[in-house]
């Protein structure tokens, strides 16, 4: 976990935690004034005279096994291997695929998201608008 990560910018510690729903590990970079958050590292010809590498990040570092579980469910709409709940194909998950708005003027995406319940099922809970 990258120290003080809580004193990053707030968009930047929403970006990671975005990111890290869908992948394990996040890479934080400061150059030219801005911060970078992505998934891959590259070696680069030349860096920014401010150029620092803030640090990486993994789902354990923010997410519990449970949140990693939703996280995957509600971004892949499929089950992971380690889900022991009841697994509903045909009505969850068909639905969180159909009932989706997409909003082209506001660049938004309206859909259904869930949580593990008390007993260890999946269940859908709210719907939530993101930003495209």
């Amino acid at each position: 976990m990258i120290k003080n990560f809580e004193k990053l910018p707030q968009d930047v510690q929403d970006k990671v935690k975005s990111i890290l729903r869908c992948y394990d590990a996040v890479h934080i970079n400061f150059e030219y004034g801005k911060y970078e958050v992505t998934t891959s590292v590259c070696i680069k010809a030349t860096y920014g005279p401010d150029h620092k590498v803030i640090g990486t990040m993994y789902k354990n570092d923010i997410y519990t096994p449970t949140e990693q579980m939703e996280n995957y469910i509600n971004s892949f709409r499929d089950y992971p291997i380690e889900y022991k709940g009841n697994k509903d194909y045909v009505g969850i998950l068909k639905k969180m695929e159909t009932e989706r708005e997409f909003d082209w003027t506001a660049n938004t995406l309206t859909h259904w998201i869930g949580k593990i319940n008390e007993v260890g099922n999946f269940v859908l809970t709210h719907k939530e608008t993101v930003n495209l």
